[in-house]
Order: C-alpha cells, then structure tokens, then sequence
C-alpha cells in the first residue's frame, strides 16, 4: 500500500498534463501512487494518460463522464489506496522534493495538513513574477483558521484556500466533499477541513506552480461565477454561526457582501438575503482594506479618497479568540485562488 496518493483531476489537458505528470513521477519520495481522474476529455489526455500507466505502475487511470473538477477529485479521494492525499491539478507541476518536504513539515508538527508556499508560471513554465510566499509555522485548527481569512495583506499568508500545495490526512476528509458543479469549490471545503484538522503545519518553501494560461478559469467572469461565490459565502456565514467558529463572522458578512458589490453587473435586482446573526452590533462597518491596529480596538476608517462599498454591520466581536502571539488582524478579501 502506497503512502500517499496524488490525485489529478484533468478534462482536455493534453497541453500541460505531461508536464505534470512527469513532475510527479520525479519525486524524491518514491512510495506514492498517481490517481489520474480523466473527466470525460475529447483531446489526446486518454491517451498520454494509458501510455504513462503502461510504464509505470504506480499511476492507476479512472475515467468519469464530464461532471467538473469536484467530481474528478472526488473519485480520486474514493478510490485512494493512502493514509495521506495531496492534490496537483494537470496544468500544474511541482518540485522534485514537494512531497519529501511536506512529510518532514507534517511530521514535525504532527500535523493533518501541511502546506507551502507557490509560483505562477507562463504556459512554457517560465515564472511571472507573481509568487504566493507562506510564512513556516505550526498552527491549531483555530489558529489557522485565523490565518485561513484574517491577515495583514502587507506580509505574506500563511494559509490559502487552494486545495492544492498541501498535504492531507485522508482521515480529515470523512464525509467533506468537494461540491460538484461548482467554481470556488477550494473554498467551500478549506475551512472544514482546518476547523477538523488537530494541527495545520506551513513550509515557507515554494514548492507549487501554478500555470496560468488563456484557458485558465482565471479569465473568466460569468454568472456562475458569481452566484456559485455567494454560495460559498452564505455556506461560511452559517458555519461561523456556529458558538465556537462565531469569530468569523466579520469576514463571512465582508466578503458575501464584497462577492454582490464587486459583480453587479451580473447580480439580480436585489442581492440575495445572507444569514444573519442574532447577536448586538456595536462595531461599524468598515471596507476590505481596513485593519485593526489591535484586538478589542474599532477598526481604523480608509483614506477619504478611497472607494469604500456600504457592508452590513457585523455582529459584536466575540471575547472567544484564538490564542496566538501573532495573531494577525487585519481581514482578507483575496479572491480565493483557483483554476
């Protein structure tokens, strides 16, 4: 039985999948299996993926209609033979020591879920100058939770939503799933997974690219788009209803609100109704820019000259906080990353 399971999802990857491939044969960790979901693809991917199976036994093929990235990665999770998982989508590739790396990290923390850090790169792999650098640390589910959507945007994360760039504990999966027909698809499982997680472990390594390329979802803006965000966001909401997550709720009403103002032009009359919180308010609302200068004190109001959307008044902040000696405060509004 192998020790971990790398699961690509791909659909008309043909471009970019041997690439990937190759990266992942490449590891210095040997003891891995290759999970290749071919989700239902007309170009030549079938076939790069029979021809790599064939010389290689440990690359198992599974073949699905076309349902979405969600599926794909939902029957790789089935269908893993591992106690750890780590995802790689087929335009991606990673380093040679990515999984090495994300062992020792994992291990040293004892950690669920270990992460690092990641570039973007052209369609010829050649990097952008956009990199997404983490912060080394050892977190509590809470702690990186707090990480997760509340940063100073000055310094570099610790945590992202991406489902990629990390290593899993199969285990904290259970019944999560990724949700099947939809976009933002990292972001509606990533908090799930950090609240079961026992601890959250970063390498301050790059050791992910990311491809960005022409038909990349990253170029696009539809009314899925939209509309499959506010999900995402009303699903937060009532997760942070919750007593003990109820500290996210600032950030769950920011950014449902930010998702409607920021895509009117393809949002219905009137937005849709968040859940709201019982609780007083005593704090004003403020923009996505604005930071506390520490905890307990009102957030600081934005330059005049700066445009600032009207947001709900969020509940009271709770006195529950996860301790951390640098707990950072100020709320991140990043699109969560994705293809």
């Amino acid at each position: 039985m192998p020790s971990i399971s790398v699961i690509t999802p791909l659909h008309n990857a043909e471009l970019f999948l041997t690439a990937c491939i190759d990266s992942v044969l490449a590891q210095s960790f040997k003891d891995i299996e290759l999970i290749l979901v071919d989700d239902g693809s007309t170009d030549g991917s079938a076939a790069i993926c029979d021809a790599y199976a064939k010389q290689d036994r440990r690359i198992k093929v599974l073949r699905q209609d076309h349902r979405g990235v969600s599926a794909a990665r939902n029957a790789g999770l089935d269908a893993a033979a591992a106690s750890l998982v780590s995802f790689v989508d087929a335009d991606d590739t990673i380093a040679p020591n990515f999984l090495e790396s994300l062992l020792a990290t994992k291990k040293k923390c004892k950690a669920d879920i270990a992460l690092c850090g990641y570039e973007w790169v052209d369609e010829n792999g050649t990097p952008i100058g956009w990199a997404e650098p983490v912060r080394a640390a050892c977190m509590d589910s809470d702690s990186a939770l707090n990480k997760l959507f509340f940063h100073d945007i000055s310094k570099p994360a610790t945590v992202y939503t991406s489902a990629c760039n990390k290593l899993y504990t199969r285990a904290i999966f259970g019944d999560i799933r990724f949700p099947k027909g939809r976009i933002f698809e990292d972001y509606a499982v990533m908090y799930q997974l950090m609240a079961k997680a026992r601890a959250v472990a970063a390498d301050a390594a790059v050791l992910y690219f990311r491809r960005r390329h022409k038909d990349s979802i990253l170029y696009q803006n539809t009314p899925q788009h939209f509309y499959d965000r506010l999900t995402a966001d009303s699903e937060l909401i009532e997760f942070a209803r919750q007593d003990e997550y109820v500290y996210l709720l600032p950030f769950a009403l920011q950014s449902f609100w930010n998702t409607f103002a920021q895509n009117q032009h393809t949002s219905p009359t009137s937005p849709p109704t968040p859940p709201t919180s019982s609780r007083p308010s005593k704090r004003k609302s403020c923009c996505s820019a604005t930071c506390r200068s520490s905890p307990g004190t009102p957030p600081s109001p934005p330059p005049k000259s700066a445009a600032c959307t009207p947001l709900p008044i969020p509940p009271a902040w709770p006195s529950r906080r996860p301790s951390s000696p640098d707990l950072p405060h100020c709320i991140n509004t990043r699109t969560p990353e994705m293809k």
